[in-house]
């Protein structure tokens, strides 16, 4: 069986012609992607990245894929905000090689971690007067 190896993405791997035109299909982006692109900031060591309201039908961009290149391999992660119950989900693929003919290459996405939004957040304790730990509530196993 013919396998084709991929990094949790739901595209085939291109062909270096392919990603030639890719590469040309990326210099004519339109302005809406060079908006979100362009938001990107690196901050010292950091890189910054908003999702522009993702609940939008309109939004081009609903969740993020993070890679790691170097020489430690490691499979990527996908995040994306779950407004309903309002914090982080992040996501890892199970699945990295399909046969040659799979026109999909689904690399089954699924729920690993959901991290609560302001799950952190210090409030000032109104007795002391110093910054109280809000205690995060428990989510449901995964």
């Amino acid at each position: 069986m013919n396998l084709v190896a991929g990094r949790g993405c739901q595209h085939r791997p291109c062909s270096p012609s392919s990603r030639i035109t890719n590469q040309l299909r990326h210099k004519m982006s339109t302005e809406k992607d060079d908006m979100i692109l362009s938001q990107a900031q690196q901050i010292g060591d950091e890189m910054h990245l908003d999702l522009w309201y993702p609940r939008n039908e309109t939004s081009p961009v609903k969740s993020l894929v993070i890679g790691l290149m170097d020489v430690r391999a490691a499979d990527d992660i996908r995040v994306s905000y779950d407004f309903e119950r309002d914090g982080w989900k992040i996501e890892q693929a199970s699945t990295f090689e399909w046969a040659g003919d799979d026109d999909v290459c689904d690399p089954d996405w699924q729920e690993v971690a959901f991290v609560q939004a302001w799950g952190r957040e210090k409030t000032p304790d109104l007795e002391s007067g110093e910054n109280a730990q809000v205690e995060a509530t428990p989510t449901k196993d995964l």
